[in-house]
């Protein structure tokens, strides 16, 4: 996509979270602060250490459960994503809609066999848009 990162992330710590928590299918990397929930059911904020030293000091990170999908920037499970992806059999449409409404039917634990679970938000905002539109290229 095209979008880059504004800040160094601790992937090494993500994944390590994601291999300790089986609950965590998706880390969100955000773009914006506003619009996007921080919250999804009765599931809880995960609190994980980073990994790198910055700055001589240890800091302990959070990511926040969310009801929000978007195909910006995030880390998942394979294998979540490829049977999530394929469980949409066909589509006439980008699957950011029917992925969006599935992720609320989960936090609303509606108990349909094709909600999703496990969205997590990364805690702070991350990630800018590449607008070609507004790009200007040099010969």
């Amino acid at each position: 996509h095209d979008f880059y990162f504004t800040k160094p992330i601790d992937h090494k710590a993500l994944v390590g979270e994601m291999d300790r928590n089986e609950k965590i299918n998706y880390i969100r990397f955000p773009k914006r602060h506003a619009g996007i929930s921080k919250s999804c059911g009765d599931a809880q904020q995960v609190l994980y250490n980073r990994t790198t030293i910055l700055e001589n000091r240890t800091e302990q990170l959070v990511l926040y459960p969310t009801s929000d999908y978007s195909d910006n920037n995030h880390l998942v499970r394979l294998k979540w994503n490829m049977d999530v992806i394929a469980s949409l059999i066909k589509l006439n449409r980008a699957p950011e809609d029917p992925l969006q409404s599935r992720a609320n039917n989960g936090c609303r634990n509606v108990g349909r066999p094709d909600d999703i679970h496990g969205l997590y938000l990364y805690h702070e905002m991350c990630i800018g848009h590449l607008d070609g539109r507004f790009t200007v290229s040099t010969p």
